[in-house]
């Protein structure tokens, strides 16, 4: 008798288990589709399976597994017919790339995604982010103010577009949009970091301590922030995948 109620609850929980397990995972995938939303819209609608692992592949390059992820997006690229397809495989493709470092081969394939569909925001910002980063500021600065004229309410675009003005000694500038940001965003995470940076940038040390410490006050941990700050003002700060 004691062994078949011991047989019963380990069934139960085993149940529970894949029952949470089920729940978290659904979860995170309607998380992946509504960050994704824009690319992954409209694409393999005729085959669930084919749009199931593109997700699945989306949720690869997320976790930095990219081996498996490139290994998947080869295997549809082959099976992409229409544009939308193409372009949500490219781009995941290159962020692939980028996840391993290699900015000038993922600089080409965002553009390759960008010449299928121009419908993704992020797809913008990473080939800006990669023009920066390969030290061509101009055109990284050019393609983050063509992204912002379709998506002007855009956090990321618009703190990664700051960061790259004050890589380009233009900090004023950068002011300038950070201060929209803090309008329309004035608890996104990475602003407190970027006040800071580009105030240093101008030369204004107390109005950048006064936001280090607004970040503090905000929970952010005081080394973690500092550092940031200082990987804002070389240019190796964080980005959006």
């Amino acid at each position: 008798m004691n062994t078949l109620v011991i047989s019963i609850v380990l069934l139960v929980l085993l149940a529970l288990l894949l029952f949470l397990w089920m729940r978290k995972t659904q979860a995170y995938n309607r998380q992946l589709e509504a960050k994704y939303l824009d690319l992954l819209k409209g694409c393999f609608e005729g085959s669930p399976a084919e749009s199931a692992r593109l997700l699945r592949a989306a949720a690869l390059v997320e976790q930095g597994r990219v081996d498996r992820a490139e290994a998947l997006l080869d295997e549809l690229s082959g099976k992409a017919q229409g544009e939308k397809e193409r372009s949500a495989v490219l781009y995941f493709q290159a962020a692939c790339l980028d996840a391993q470092g290699k900015s000038a081969q993922a600089l080409k394939l965002y553009r390759k995604s960008l010449e299928n569909s121009e419908g993704f925001w992020a797809a913008y910002l990473n080939l800006a982010v990669n023009l920066s980063e390969l030290g061509r500021i101009k055109e990284s600065l050019e393609a983050f103010e063509r992204a912002l004229e379709r998506w002007p309410h855009q956090p990321e675009l618009k703190l990664d577009y700051a960061l790259t003005l004050i890589r380009a000694r233009q900090a004023e500038q950068a002011l300038s949009a950070l201060n929209a940001l803090a309008q329309e965003a004035p608890d996104y995470p990475d602003l407190p970091g970027a006040m800071a940076a580009c105030y240093a940038a101008m030369g204004q040390s107390a109005q950048s301590e006064e936001w280090i410490q607004k970040g503090i006050k905000a929970g952010q941990n005081e080394q973690e922030l500092r550092g940031e700050v200082r990987g804002f003002l070389s240019g190796s700060g964080s980005r959006e995948a």
